[in-house]
């Protein structure tokens, strides 16, 4: 599973709101139906109740499960999205082009392919990190929880006189 394309949909189902719910029902992340949830979750070995898809890792979860499983039905990630929007007949109307395509998923099958290619657009060009060594500085504020450090011990400095 494409954690790119996970992230494009649950930007797109519920601009990442755990508690979404919309107007058909669905609900959480990912905006699953409660009969689709139940089966999901189930598979998942988790119990299903009505605050389960409210769960953000039990609908991301049944989310990845179901993406898994249309994957496995459809090479097409357009018709895997038209379905997991629709479901299956919406799906054979987006194979189809047919004008009984819901509206929504009309929208929403080309928002959420947009949004996956500028998030993988964006992570292909992201330069490497630049890490810091911070651990080698054991006296940087901030480096503990408990508090400031105390200071650390003066280091006495070799004699720069001469014997003789």
């Amino acid at each position: 599973m494409d954690p790119l394309l996970l992230l494009a949909i649950g930007t797109v189902e519920s601009h990442y709101e755990t508690r979404a719910t919309s107007h058909a029902d669905a609900r959480g992340l990912y905006q699953i139906w409660p009969s689709t949830g139940r089966l999901l979750l189930r598979s998942l070995g988790w119990e299903y109740d009505e605050a389960a898809l409210f769960d953000p890792e039990k609908n991301t979860e049944a989310a990845a499960l179901y993406l898994d499983i249309l994957f496995s039905t459809y090479a097409d990630p357009a018709l895997v999205l038209a379905e997991y929007n629709g479901g299956p007949l919406n799906a054979g109307y987006f194979r189809a082009h047919v004008g009984q395509l819901a509206e929504e998923t009309r929208n929403y099958v080309p928002q959420v392919l947009d949004l996956h290619a500028r998030l993988r657009e964006q992570f292909d060009r992201a330069e490497a990190p630049q890490l810091q060594l911070m651990h080698l500085d054991a006296h940087r504020e901030g480096k503990t929880l408990a508090g400031p450090l105390p200071a650390a011990p003066a280091v006495p400095q070799p004699s720069t006189r001469t014997r003789r």
